[in-house]
């Protein structure tokens, strides 16, 4: 509302006001924003009208009226609705925003400056955007918290320090040599700070080697995690990379594609004894299990079973004599392999939830994700743990995966939802384990 007049924003039908001068509402006709461009920048075959209104704002004086829409950023009208203006500059969308079927942008705010003059928010998919001059470009400011962590590692004890390295999404690296008294920050030669799964090479204190991983690289330091090396691990075959030009210039070429489209993204890693710290293996998103050499600067495909997210990855303490590693897949269980990594099986038997899964939606739900956790004397006693956010409990293998039993955790039989499981260094002499339920 402001004086003399109401605007209204519909899901369809874009502005509306009513006046004091004609108190009937009527659209706004000239405001007919239209989307031309995806969020990678390249032009629709077909440009799509954009009516839905997100938000209506008046300044604090209400000498300029802004509107947000779905897809579009802020217009801003000067002369009570005459005319607009896209004041847009710098802002970004995300194409996840397409993908869930939500707005790109939803609310445009002001705040007093310390000089007496209006700072400008905007809340959207791909962020929060600020900036203190209507004329000036947007800058996007970064809202993830620092406690979002999406990998840890841990390595030393005994003769060594504890190290334990955390990758966040939204922060970047951080590390603790002294049990978290305190922290060092290492996101020199980042590109992004939004990080997925991290590890320690197996000699560490002595080539100080860490691996990180984020969307389309993967990241190394060499030096204690004080900055990284980027690793594309994206090798685009010469139509793909001639279909990006000219989708560029707005020319749809995909028909010289010859690539998963979809970006490689490793999800969560492990080195070992056997590969030290020239070679790296990674869980990803879509592409599988993947080897990085650093010796040559390739990365290849281990084994492409799976279409879906990887969510843990462990190795038998002794995997350079026994080549035994496990992973989980979203939506499928967990499976093995006994070649290190070459070649993968399922081992499912005695998870129910894995067939409910398999019959029903959300396959790619977090809470199908299974939570995996090996015993420090696997060699000896074969033990590995698994749980579900979505299944009815804990449950123990102690053959290798080959068969598994559920443990029971609460007093009841209510179904526990386990969302994390740790298993004690001196497993075999203390037998503890923690689950977080």
């Amino acid at each position: 509302v402001t004086r003399g007049a109401i605007w209204v924003g519909t899901s369809a039908n874009g502005l509306y006001q009513w006046t004091d001068a004609r108190p009937l509402f009527s659209r706004v006709e000239s405001l007919q924003p239209s989307r031309l461009e995806d969020c990678r920048g390249n032009a629709l075959e077909m440009p799509i009208a954009d009516q839905h209104i997100t938000s209506v704002t008046a300044s604090p004086d209400e000498q300029r009226i802004l509107v947000t829409t779905w897809f579009g950023a802020v217009y801003v009208s000067e002369n009570n609705g005459a005319d607009w203006e896209e004041w847009g500059s710098k802002l970004s969308c995300d194409k996840q925003a397409d993908d869930m079927f939500v707005p790109h942008f939803r609310k445009v705010a002001f705040a007093a400056g310390a000089d007496g003059k209006p700072v400008y928010w905007l809340g959207a998919f791909d962020g929060l955007f600020r900036v203190t001059d209507y004329v000036s470009d947007w800058r996007q400011l970064e809202t993830l918290p620092l406690g979002q962590i999406k990998g840890m590692a841990v390595t030393g004890g005994e003769a060594k320090p504890l190290v334990i390295a955390l990758a966040t999404y939204g922060g970047g690296f951080y590390l603790t040599d002294d049990r978290g008294e305190t922290w060092t920050i290492g996101n020199k030669g980042l590109q992004t700070t939004r990080l997925t799964g991290i590890s320690f090479s197996p000699d560490y204190f002595d080539d100080g080697v860490i691996y990180a991983g984020a969307s389309r690289r993967l990241l190394r330091s060499d030096d204690n995690g004080q900055s990284w090396q980027r690793i594309d691990l994206e090798k685009r075959s010469f139509g793909t990379r001639v279909a990006n030009k000219l989708g560029n210039l707005g020319i749809q070429a995909d028909w010289l594609r010859s690539d998963d489209s979809r970006p490689i993204y490793p999800t969560v890693l492990v080195q070992t004894p056997e590969t030290g710290s020239s070679r790296a293996l990674m869980g990803t998103r879509f592409h599988g299990v993947l080897e990085y050499d650093h010796g040559t600067g390739d990365a290849t495909a281990l084994w492409s079973g799976t279409d879906n997210i990887m969510n843990t990855f462990v190795s038998s303490p002794d995997v350079d004599q026994d080549n035994t590693m496990f992973a989980s897949v979203r939506g499928e269980g967990v499976i093995r392999s006994d070649d290190g990594g070459e070649s993968w099986v399922r081992i499912n038997k005695g998870l129910p939830f894995v067939n409910r899964w398999s019959s029903s939606e959300g396959a790619t739900d977090f809470r199908r994700d299974v939570h995996l956790a090996i015993s420090p004397g696997f060699g000896t006693d074969q033990t590995l743990f698994g749980g579900s956010p979505a299944a009815d409990g804990l449950y123990v293998s102690r053959d290798r995966g080959d068969s598994w039993q559920r443990l029971s955790i609460a007093s009841s039989d209510s179904p526990a939802l386990v969302l994390a499981i740790a298993v004690s260094p001196e497993f075999e002499q203390d037998q503890t384990m923690i689950a977080s339920i």
